[in-house]
């Protein structure tokens, strides 16, 4: 796998002897810096008029994965110094809008297109701004009354593995609006998957409302869909880690948590392995999609003995349309399908991103013999976007293990 060489371009009228930095790669799910923190001074390139190239660093992508690469952030710290050398930090955790695959070089030059960091001054002697947040994320009005909290030990706010601190949710929401593939991880909670899937992808200003509101007040709503989890349920979540990595990235727990304990009476989420309180049924799911604002949002019929080749036929045409197709399904059929131990029973949520095709990419024929032809589909499943299905799922096993579908237009709202 490949490493990368994030970095900052700095677009300043600011001499660079007069400005200080810091920069490294932020694991929001860890909590942690991925890579060597970068402080130095007077260490600019000069790449453009008023652009200046920082040095970058370095990460490996064979040893921290593709999925823990989609957690991180690039965040930069920049300081303004006087002419008696006096610090003044002027960008403060400020998190670059952009992935870290986007720097598979050190060279500016072969990458234009990465965004900017801009700090400017009337004049080069104009009073420095103490303190300026990253402007790409909504700000958190951080206080002692925040909603979410983890109530283990040493994980309270304020503490050193807190998983909702200000900075982590921040920085968490950037990684998302990067890679938009909320990650249920090892919580019952794939149904508000596909629906935040969805909700990022065609809404991502609704996404970032929702973060924000549920953060600081524990309730938001989106279109007619009010989200209000329990006060004594996911905001108080207990039990989050196991060893020293959480069970879902934090920022998935306070969206996908908070939707599916809005809807359950009586049982409360307080745990990230509890799996009855975060089950989804299609009922709930086609409510969560209608009452928010989603377009053309059509139902097929939940059938327990699965779909027949010509309503799966119908689906792939919907593909075909520009919809999203969220189908729930046995994850039998799925190359790691372990989300109860079930086989050939409804017990998991996807979202289809493209058509079902033969197991060689071909097109899906009426021609075809549905029990000899093996098949192939990238879907959304578990944080990620790509094919699949096991092996040698044939056509005919994967109809019978699809049992209700909603069809969504892919349009923003």
């Amino acid at each position: 796998m490949a490493k990368y060489y994030p970095y900052i371009v700095l677009e300043t009228n600011v001499k660079p002897s007069l400005l200080k930095y810091r920069l490294y790669v932020y694991n929001t799910v860890k909590n942690k810096a991925e890579t060597s923190i970068l402080f130095t001074s007077n260490e600019f390139k000069k790449v453009g008029k008023s652009l200046y190239q920082t040095r970058s660093a370095e990460i490996d992508g064979s040893k921290l994965g593709i999925e823990n690469i989609r957690d991180c952030v690039i965040i930069f710290d920049l300081y303004r110094l006087s002419i008696s050398g006096k610090e003044s930090l002027v960008l403060n955790n400020y998190i670059v809008p952009d992935k870290v695959e986007s720097y598979p070089s050190a060279n500016f030059s072969q990458n234009t297109r990465i965004p900017k960091v801009k700090y400017n001054e009337a004049t080069y002697m104009t009073k420095v701004v103490k303190e300026v947040k990253a402007k790409n994320t909504f700000q958190l009005n951080l206080s002692r009354d925040r909603v979410f909290q983890c109530i283990d030990q040493g994980c309270r706010p304020g503490e050193a593995k807190d998983p909702f601190s200000k900075i982590q949710i921040e920085a968490g929401l950037q990684a998302r609006l990067n890679e938009p593939l909320p990650n249920q991880d090892l919580a019952s909670l794939c149904g508000p998957a596909v629906y935040f899937f969805c909700l990022i992808n065609l809404s991502p200003n609704n996404y970032k409302l929702a973060v924000k509101q549920l953060w600081e007040t524990g309730v938001t709503r989106i279109g007619e869909l009010e989200i209000k989890p329990a006060k004594d349920g996911c905001v108080r979540v207990k039990n989050f880690y196991i060893k020293d990595s959480p069970k879902i990235p934090p920022i998935d727990w306070i969206t996908l948590a908070s939707l599916r304990e809005s809807e359950n009476i009586a049982l409360h989420l307080k745990d990230p392995s509890q799996e009855v309180p975060g089950i989804t049924l299609w009922t709930e799911v086609t409510n969560w999609f209608k009452k928010s604002g989603f377009k053309e949002v059509e139902t097929f019929s939940f059938s327990i003995t699965g779909f027949s080749p010509s309503l799966v036929d119908q689906l792939n045409k919907y593909i075909e349309s520009g919809f999203y197709v969220v189908t729930l399904i046995s994850a039998s059929i799925l190359s790691n399908g372990f989300s109860s131990g079930t086989r050939n029973l409804p017990d998991h949520w996807v979202v289809w991103t493209d058509k079902l095709r033969e197991a060689n990419g071909n097109p899906i024929t009426k021609e075809l013999d549905p029990d000899q032809t093996l098949v192939s589909l990238k879907l959304f499943s578990w944080g990620e976007n790509r094919q699949r299905l096991g092996k040698n799922i044939s056509y005919t096993n994967f109809c019978k293990n699809i049992f209700f579908a909603i069809v969504i237009k892919r349009e923003s709202f």
